[in-house]
């Protein structure tokens, strides 16, 4: 059971709870266990059982699948006012976790058992209509990286990923070769490689743990491509 200060928060960051009627609120708190996670904590492994779904009250989680040689490649990431796509569908289907969840920024989560997340599901239409919205967004998410995989070239791939990653008038991102190459799939000889070409052609500048975006207008025609 979650305390005051806590449901309140919940309330603020979840929408769906304030339409819901005192009896189901205090049933959904009841249920809800309120953990905190540090910075690089596996939350979740590939096989695990998923006894709980979670709701994200603060911080980031990186949802990703790892190859047998280590490689490794994001599918999505969870941030704040978010649940996770994956527990929900092990829940749904009696499956294992198919992927890997890791912590990057200290975290706090409520988490929500199985048995109770399906009774709220079929019983609570606004509880539907939320989990519901986010399963579709997060499943869009999913098929873009898929796409971006499939269809689009190395170039284009780690265009749209600095694009995607620089803030506003940004034109310095602190990630290295290899940070790259585990975000998009790909060996972090390869993603050196396309590096040193954009930085020859001057559309970047790179440095130590660091890449600069020179040419955003040129960057951007690669990732359109």
């Amino acid at each position: 059971m979650i305390g005051e200060e806590v449901n309140r928060e919940f309330e603020t960051k979840f929408s769906f709870v304030k339409v819901l009627d005192e009896k189901r609120k205090k049933q959904l708190r009841e249920q809800l266990n309120h953990v905190k996670y540090s910075a690089g904590k596996i939350i979740m492994r590939a096989g695990y059982t998923c006894e709980n779904t979670f709701f994200l009250l603060k911080g980031s989680i990186r949802v990703f699948k790892m190859s047998e040689k280590g490689r490794q490649i994001t599918l999505y990431r969870m941030r704040t006012g978010e649940m996770c796509l994956m527990s929900i569908a092990c829940i749904m289907s009696d499956s294992s976790f198919p992927a890997q969840a890791q912590v990057e920024e200290e975290t706090e989560i409520l988490a929500l058992p199985g048995n109770t997340f399906r009774k709220f599901l079929n019983q609570v239409p606004e509880f539907q209509e939320f989990v519901f919205a986010k399963v579709f967004s997060r499943l869009q998410d999913v098929m873009l990286t898929v796409e971006k995989i499939a269809f689009s070239n190395m170039e284009t791939r780690i265009a749209s990923f600095l694009i995607s990653n620089a803030e506003r008038n940004q034109e310095m991102l602190e990630l290295t070769h290899a940070e790259i190459a585990r975000e998009i799939g790909s060996a972090r000889e390869v993603v050196s490689r396309t590096l040193k070409t954009f930085a020859e052609r001057k559309i970047i500048s790179l440095s130590r743990g660091k890449v600069r975006i020179t040419n955003h207008q040129a960057l951007e025609k690669i990732a359109s491509l």
